[in-house]
């Protein structure tokens, strides 16, 4: 996640971005392994 946002920093994206940019990630990510363990 840090990464990520000093990545939208050096860009300079705005901070209300970034933080939609986080929580896209995350909800990805809890997605993700929502789906892998139902197989």
């Amino acid at each position: 996640m840090s990464v990520l946002t000093n990545g939208l920093r050096i860009i300079q994206v705005p901070q209300e971005w970034q933080s939609i940019a986080v929580g896209v990630v995350i909800l990805v990510a809890v997605y993700i392994d929502i789906v892998r363990k139902r197989s």
